[in-house]
């Protein structure tokens, strides 16, 4: 199983946590991919998170839809995700 991670451009690769992978099941009509929200308190550039991304095994997520967008959103919905610090 591959995981999905969602990167906030808000991150850095220090001091981060992150939460379980959670799946968007076709059932609840997802792709079936795995996504893993991931927060770190400062910035980081995009390819610092892609190099990040792909040593955890996975790659920096793409929505594609809008439906796609929405979910990603709620991994991230929490106000830490959008603040430095």
């Amino acid at each position: 199983m591959k995981t999905f991670l969602a990167l906030v451009a808000t991150i850095l690769l220090s001091g981060s946590c992150s939460a379980a992978p959670v799946e968007w099941s076709v059932d609840s009509g997802g792709n079936g991919h795995w996504y893993e929200a991931v927060y770190v308190p400062a910035s980081i550039m995009w390819a610092a998170a892609n190099a990040a991304a792909g040593s955890a095994g996975g790659y920096l997520a793409t929505a594609t839809s809008e439906p796609e967008n929405q979910f990603i959103y709620s991994l991230i919905s929490d106000d830490k995700f959008w603040r430095l610090g």
